[in-house]
């Protein structure tokens, strides 16, 4: 039900051109789909939240965040990779040194899930 409401929700803000609900809308419904295994979904909603969050750093790197998080979980660890560097650049341009450390951590554990995998093959 959660995720039906939610879907109508992004009409009705987008004709109040409420941004940060937009943003907050989308980022939410990427979760949950998620949640739900529903992968694309999430992955297309979160693309949303970060076209939303372009002129706002924190969102940005925020959203940059909860995508490699999914790459992460889903074992694409090059892709998570990526959206963690871009995540840390993200946060780096704006000094959120919490969120930059947290994703050098995340780097640390896909690389060692990366080495994980080479070993046993």
């Amino acid at each position: 039900m959660a995720i039906q409401y939610l879907e109508i929700a992004p009409g009705i803000a987008s004709s109040s051109n409420w941004h940060t609900e937009l943003y907050c809308i989308h980022h939410s419904l990427a979760e949950s789909f998620f949640d739900e295994n529903r992968f694309v979904d999430a992955h297309t909603h979160i693309g949303y939240a970060r076209l939303h969050g372009i002129n706002n750093p924190h969102w940005l790197g925020y959203a940059m965040e909860l995508q490699a998080t999914f790459w992460y979980k889903e074992r694409k660890f090059k892709e998570a990779t990526s959206e963690a560097l871009c995540a840390v650049e993200t946060y780096g341009n704006v000094e959120a040194i919490e969120g930059a450390e947290a994703y050098r951590n995340i780097l640390q554990n896909i690389g060692e899930q990366m080495e994980k995998l080479a070993i046993t093959r």
